[in-house]
């Protein structure tokens, strides 16, 4: 079972391919990303408090759900890193995404759509996305136009709308090792 602590929080965001969930991809890619994320640098790589952090939006047909999972290093206080996400948190809903950030993600999410595309699969796989939640598989040009119409305002406004309800909070501790049975005591 569970050898870490884990903090997870979970929002209901909107379904997938709406603008929200446009939106919140930017913010779980702001605060998320490997190496250059907020929480992922700050509790990661600066405080060396966490193994790990993943931040993403998991889009559904009707809804879906936005999480912030952080697995700490033993020995390490989960209090602290909720201290460290709620700071984060704040942050994003409060100010907007930086011009640099918007840009890292944007080229981010075009480039791995492309390159999604590049074999055989992918470009099935990513069709029929599509198809099954616009009904247009050649959805394609829109979707870019999307993504590229994203700005730091309106990502601030949704982080804010959809970070500041009610979360599920689960914290993930260890079990107390089993005590020793039928070993003498001298």
């Amino acid at each position: 079972f569970a050898r870490l602590v884990r903090v997870h929080y979970a929002w209901h965001s909107p379904k997938i391919l709406s603008d929200e969930d446009f939106e919140l991809d930017v913010v779980s890619t702001v605060l998320g990303a490997y190496g250059w994320g907020r929480l992922h640098r700050a509790l990661v790589l600066e405080e060396r408090s966490a193994q790990s952090v993943q931040i993403y939006n998991a889009g559904a047909q009707h809804s879906s759900v936005f999480h912030v999972v952080v697995d700490l290093k033993p020995g390490q206080d989960p209090a602290r890193a909720e201290q460290v996400i709620a700071r984060e948190l704040d942050k994003i809903r409060k100010e907007p995404v930086s011009d640099a950030e918007m840009q890292r993600v944007l080229i981010g999410t075009e480039s791995s759509f492309v390159w999604g595309l590049e074999d055989l699969m992918g470009r099935v796989e990513q069709l029929q996305l599509f198809n099954h939640y616009t009904g247009d598989p050649g959805y394609a040009q829109t979707y870019l136009k999307r993504v590229r119409a994203l700005t730091p305002a309106k990502v601030r406004e949704t982080a804010d709308k959809i970070l500041g309800k009610p979360r599920a909070e689960i914290i993930t501790r260890p079990a107390a090792p089993p005590p020793e049975i039928g070993r003498a005591h001298v």
